[in-house]
């Protein structure tokens, strides 16, 4: 959807909000989104502030939950006015939502295809404006090669669906991080090891290990993923040819551990996340 959150219709929003707030949670909402104002900045020249009757205001924690419970409410509007679902798909959840993203999962193009064009309608008639441009369409199928399947090139929240795609994409990411900051690392007389390593723990880790508990790496994937790091960690402390350091004395001197660690844990920690989760969340049909 397009400009999601400025679409939101607040008369609307209350409604949905009272079906479950108590009547003060209601109106404290109600001053948090009344008299509120915009203005226009270009070129340094700033406008006159005008009141605007429509949107969330952003920036806060609270916009984004008024956002999910009143797209929640759209969506529900779509559902009820949806064909009949194929009996293929009882064991699928209907929608994968996060933000203003929704994704429709069927087994049956044909279902799809006609739910497309009415969740554009109904939304249409909440404000929304879907988006044709940004519409994508992923079709998940196994094929003789990995290279004719095109589903694990595609991009859901900042990760390719393919595992290897997404290791990949994610140690071209670690590397741009780590030579944006290459003027610091060189510093080696100006700036200390212990320090260095902390920033690269800060802020090229983050970047490698991006929904790494989603990968199901194989052996292989996980010993070059090492390699990835080691050589990282080489670099940093500066360590080059002629010089060697063993893998043991460099997580030593580091106080790191082969990344592969970090993968392990970061999947068992979505494991438990998912046998944590109450009874009766969509995750669990």
């Amino acid at each position: 959807m397009s400009k999601a959150f400025d679409t939101i219709q607040r008369h609307r929003l209350l409604a949905v909000l009272e079906t479950f707030l108590l009547p003060d949670d209601l109106r404290l909402v109600r001053l948090l989104i009344a008299n509120t104002t915009l203005s226009v900045r270009l070129g340094g020249f700033e406008s006159t502030p005008f009141h605007t009757t429509i949107g969330t205001p952003q920036g806060d924690s609270l916009s984004p939950v008024l956002f999910v419970v009143y797209l929640d409410a759209a969506l529900r509007d779509v559902l009820a006015t949806a064909p009949p679902r194929s009996p293929a798909d009882s064991t699928l959840p209907i929608d994968i939502i996060y933000a203003d993203d929704t994704d429709f999962v069927s087994t049956s193009s044909a279902w799809l295809a006609q739910l497309e064009p009415l969740a554009a309608t109904v939304l249409g008639q909440w404000n929304p404006h879907v988006n044709a441009e940004k519409t994508e369409h992923t079709k998940l199928t196994r094929q003789q090669d990995r290279v004719s399947e095109e589903w694990r090139m595609t991009k859901k929240l900042g990760s390719l669906i393919g595992d290897d795609e997404d290791i990949t994409r994610r140690k071209q990411l670690a590397t741009a991080s780590y030579r944006a900051m290459y003027s610091l690392w060189k510093r080696r007389t100006l700036v200390r090891e212990e320090l260095r390593l902390r920033l690269y723990n800060a802020f090229v880790m983050p970047v490698l290990l991006y929904n790494s508990g989603t990968w199901a790496p194989t052996s292989v994937a996980e010993a070059q993923l090492d390699s990835f790091h080691g050589r990282q960690l080489r670099s940093l402390i500066g360590i080059r040819w002629p010089q060697t350091i063993s893998n043991a004395a460099l997580y030593k001197r580091c106080k790191a551990q082969p990344i592969s660690n970090f993968v392990r844990l970061a999947r068992w920690r979505l494991f438990g996340h998912i046998l944590r989760m109450p009874d009766g969340c969509p995750e669990d049909d």
